[in-house]
């Protein structure tokens, strides 16, 4: 003997949700998006792989809330964008790597100091893994902006132009000046020269 369901009638599948139609998900991706725009950072340091940073985290312990620095080799930056970007850095304690990923938009990341920059040719450098002691160091790009913040840059770069501006000018006024000397100098050679018969 065999025993049937009878069919469910639509009234009674009223009350059931269905999946969400594609106008319902696309309209849940631009909330997703303009929730994600409120609690993106202004200003966000430009970072490249190969960058020895000091990055001040916030860390919260029962009551108390403190900032800790973790100095490292940025060896990576993430490939995504807005609020997914991060950037993972590298340092050696007691010779075991520790490496630490850190949202660029997160506000437990209160500051990040550009301490020096390294001459790199990669975009991951996952390699450094493998490296201990003095093969672990990268050539420094700028000796001279190495451990200098954002404003002495600035100041450095706004004093080396005003310098090359002068030099400019000087160059031009001696230019103009010992053109004037060559024209008067060439009538005293030519004057003093015996003239061909």
């Amino acid at each position: 003997m065999a025993f049937f369901l009878p069919r469910r009638s639509a009234k009674l599948n009223t009350g059931v949700i269905n999946k969400p139609s594609r106008s319902d998900s696309t309209h849940m991706q631009h909330l997703i998006e303009e929730i994600q725009k409120i609690s993106l950072k202004k200003k966000i340091p430009e970072l490249t792989p190969g960058m020895t940073v000091r990055v001040h985290q916030k860390i919260k312990e029962g009551d108390k809330e403190r900032v800790q620095v973790f100095e490292g080799v940025i060896i990576a930056i993430g490939s995504g964008k807005g609020v997914d970007k991060n950037f993972t850095v590298r340092k050696l304690v007691d010779n075991i790597g520790v490496e630490k990923t850190f949202p660029f938009h997160s506000p437990i990341v209160t500051k990040v100091e550009i301490k020096k920059t390294g001459k790199v040719r990669r975009a991951k450098l996952y390699y450094m893994r493998n490296l201990q002691g003095k093969a672990a160091r990268l050539k420094d790009k700028n000796l001279k902006l190495a451990g200098v913040t954002e404003k002495e840059k600035e100041k450095l770069i706004a004093e080396l132009a005003e310098q090359k501006a002068k030099e400019e000018a000087e160059k031009a006024k001696t230019g103009a000046e010992t053109g004037t000397e060559a024209e008067a100098g060439i009538g005293t050679i030519e004057s003093n020269m015996p003239k061909p018969n």
